[in-house]
């Protein structure tokens, strides 16, 4: 159960990944694994979101614009490092990973999330909205 006395979803696996295009500004794609059955990550799909921050500049309390993308090959969740992306799309750097679940209808989807840096390890919840981000809990 949820602090709101109401049922959750089952807890999911997410990373957010910094995306440095050859052609286009930095920013940070948010994927969502969406699957209840395990099948091979090269064949599923996620759903995936755009965002100009990093999970670390994100300040609890405030909404940052998210873009809803096309959905995302699930390989890209268990990156370990920097990957070259095929047909000359840049790089992919893994920034964050956790798990998310779906809090309930209407209220959005609750993501638990551990900062990869060197001078940070927080677990931060996020409420995902169709197009902001809000932190509503940082948990030291």
């Amino acid at each position: 159960m949820h602090a709101s006395g109401q049922d959750a979803g089952a807890w999911r696996a997410f990373a957010v990944l910094e995306h440095t295009p050859a052609d286009g500004p930095r920013h940070f794609d948010w994927l969502l694994d969406e699957s209840d059955t395990p099948s091979s990550a090269d064949s599923r799909c996620v759903r995936a979101f755009r965002c100009a921050l990093p999970p670390a500049e994100l300040v609890r309390g405030e909404c940052t614009p998210i873009e809803p993308m096309a959905p995302h090959r699930a390989r890209y969740l268990t990156l370990a490092g920097s990957t070259a992306l095929s047909g000359d799309r840049g790089t992919v750097q893994p920034q964050a990973s956790g798990c998310w679940r779906t809090v309930s209808a209407g209220q959005g989807i609750e993501l638990t999330i551990q900062i990869r840096s060197s001078d940070r390890q927080d677990i931060v919840c996020i409420l995902l909205g169709s197009t902001t981000l809000q932190v509503i809990e940082v948990v030291p």
